[in-house]
């Protein structure tokens, strides 16, 4: 089964972590219901990847997401 990676980007860290932590349980959720019904991929499964956005560092969100991309080779982007 093929994997389909996908980068949920909101903050770890920074001002407003308090309120990302239900965006990233929201996102998680979404993609286990898709997974879970089998109907949308036949042969792939979403697989989410959670990296810190920060709020307050661009230079630092970007190269958070670009590690992750080195790690994973990333599909698609929410956030």
């Amino acid at each position: 089964m093929s994997k389909i990676n996908i980068a949920i980007t909101f903050d770890k860290s920074g001002p407003i972590v308090d309120l990302t932590e239900e965006m990233f349980a929201a996102a998680s959720l979404a993609i286990d219901e898709i997974n879970g019904t089998g109907l949308f991929f036949d042969d792939h499964i979403l697989e989410p990847h959670q990296v810190d956005s920060t709020a307050i560092d661009a230079d630092l969100a970007l190269d958070n997401l670009v590690s992750l991309n080195d790690r994973f080779r990333i599909d698609v982007l929410i956030g």
